[in-house]
Formats: C-alpha cells, structure tokens, sequence
C-alpha cells in the first residue's frame, strides 16, 4: 500500500511538472478556433436563407478549415499530457505568398461577419522562409486574431509581405487604437510590451490577453528572427515577422 501511495505521489508530482505555458498557448489557440466555428455556422445559417450556394460553398470551405485546426490541436494537447516532447521543428522551405493567402482565405470570413476587413498586399511572389510552417501560420494567425479583437467595426486590418536586403517582413497592420507602450517613430520588440493580468471573478484563474504575442515571440526566437511592434501612419499597431531571408 504505501509503496502504491509513493508511486501515486510521484505520479501526481509528474503531472504538475506539464509545460503550462505551452498548454496556455493551446489552450488560447483552442479557443481561438472555437470562436471561428462558432462565426463559421453563423454565416452558414446567413447564407442559408439567402439562398446563396457560393457563399454557402466558400463558408463551408473555411469552417472545415477551422475545425481542422480544432483537431489538430486537440492532438497535441493529447500528445504534450502524455508525456510527448514538442519541441522538434520540422524545417522546410515555406513560400510566404502562397501561405498570406491560405490564412486570408480562412480569416476574411470572420473579418466579414464582425462588419471589419482584411485585405492581403501581394509581396515578392518568389520570397522564401525556412523553418516550421504550422509554428509560423501559428504565430500570424496570433497576430490577426489580436488585431480582430482590438479594432472597431469598419475597421481595416492589412497583411502584408516584403523582402529588405537580407530580411524578409510580414506585417499585420491596423487603424485601432495602438498598442500601450508604442510611440511614433519608435520600434519595440514584442516581448517588451506590457501585459495586462486580470483575475476572473469568482475564480482563482487568471487571464493573461499576451499569451498569443508571447507565444509569436517564442516562435521567432526558434527561428532565429525577430518580433516588433510600431505605430503606423493609419494609427494603429503594426506588428511585424522578421525572418532571415534565404
């Protein structure tokens, strides 16, 4: 018995040792996505009694995209409670055009429903990044999905790409109200904004509205770039992929 209640301990004590960062970061993306479903069966509903067939197509097309995201994430949270390492990256060569338009494709949507737009500005067609394709789409959807809950109906939120010297940029852009810690004229990393900690009422969980930009942050960092913020001339925030250009 007492070496059962040993084991057990120990057990117990393996399990606190979980990387909850990584499963905040999860956790975050998870609701995320659920949120895009939710939006998804909405437009499906819309353009159902519309009985507009395309439109029903296209939103069809994203929500599936959602809810595979949805599973897959479900499987990693799987995997990192069992004990499976997440930590490999798995390099490749990423086209960066091709992957701006696969997330506008899924994004512009929700943009729609919620009276805001996102608009893609076509780069360099040829521009290359290396590293792990699902952490980067990972890291700009963060970045979208910040700038969808800090703007204001009829707003404009603008992906874009370029390549300066050997620095390749991509760009999520928006006319909200700027980001606390940012001043023109001025580029801050990321990771150097203020985060905003609020406890839940009526819970001892905690909140933490940084937990996207902090995971962008890390992404960057395993892929040898950079994460910046900046004011820009609309007003709003800009933040910034910075990827050695190969």
């Amino acid at each position: 018995m007492l070496n059962a209640l040993v084991r057990r301990n120990r057990a117990d004590q393996g399990r606190e040792t979980y990387e909850h960062e990584d499963l905040a970061y999860l956790v975050h993306d998870i609701r995320s996505v659920a949120t895009s479903v939710s939006l998804m069966v909405d437009l499906l509903e819309l353009a159902a009694k519309a009985g507009d067939d395309t439109i029903q197509r296209d939103r069809a097309v994203s929500a599936q995209s959602s809810c595979n995201q949805l599973a897959q994430l479900c499987t990693r949270i799987a995997s990192q409670m069992a004990g499976a390492s997440d930590d490999h990256i798995e390099i490749e060569k990423i086209e960066v055009q091709p992957l701006l338009e696969e997330i506008h494709e899924i994004y512009s949507p929700i943009f729609d429903l919620t009276g805001k737009s996102l608009k893609l500005v076509s780069g360099n067609q040829r521009s290359l990044i290396i590293g792990d394709r699902s952490q980067v789409f990972r890291a700009i959807s963060n970045l979208i999905d910040n700038a969808l809950k800090h703007t204001s109906k009829g707003s404009d939120v603008i992906v874009s790409q370029s390549d300066f010297f050997t620095q390749t940029f991509i760009c999520v852009s928006d006319d909200g109200p700027g980001a606390a810690g940012l001043e023109h004229g001025t580029r801050r990393s990321i990771n150097t904004l203020p985060v905003v900690v609020r406890h839940i009422s009526n819970s001892g969980a905690v909140f933490s509205p940084g937990t996207g930009l902090r995971y962008v942050c890390e992404t960057m960092a395993s892929h040898d770039g950079d994460a910046i913020a900046e004011l820009n001339e609309r007003g709003g925030s800009s933040f910034s992929l910075v990827f050695p250009n190969r």
